[in-house]
């Protein structure tokens, strides 16, 4: 079969109406992983600190009281202790869910693997401080390829 571009096949158009039917039944196509890190959402000018509690291939859960709606387009900084240090990193998702304790996110940037194997870098190399920006490099490499 030719595929032109710009041409939906019926196996696309069978995978968007299973994504759709995903959707509205609140099924979960990756596994949550119990992620526990100081983070904060920001919309402009407004600023909310938060806790996240799990994370997923391409979502996140995060504690927090924010007056935000379903669809807001906000950024997410993610924190992580090191070394006394605090380094971090920020995506940028939509709000997916609100619950009487937080918001759930949604957002293409959250790699649920990358950031479980930042936690287990920054961990293992908390003694030795030089080996960080080698691991660093060498998971930064690693995405770069894939």
């Amino acid at each position: 079969m030719i595929h032109n571009p710009g041409t939906i096949t019926l196996k696309e158009d069978i995978f968007v109406m299973t994504l759709s039917i995903a959707k509205q039944s609140g099924t979960r196509f990756s596994q949550r992983h119990t992620f526990h890190a100081h983070a904060q959402v920001r919309m402009g000018d407004a600023v909310f600190p938060g806790e996240i509690i799990n994370i997923s291939n391409r979502g996140a859960y995060l504690m927090a009281s924010c007056p935000f709606a379903v669809n807001d387009a906000i950024e997410l900084t993610v924190y992580f202790n090191y070394d006394e240090k605090e380094l971090s990193i920020t995506l940028p998702c939509s709000v997916a869910r609100i619950d009487e304790t937080g918001l759930g996110l949604t957002s293409a940037q959250i790699d649920a693997d990358m950031l479980l194997h930042f936690e287990v870098i920054f961990d293992l190399t908390k003694e030795n401080s030089e080996n960080v920006l080698e691991e660093l490099f060498v998971t930064s490499d690693a995405v770069n390829r894939w």
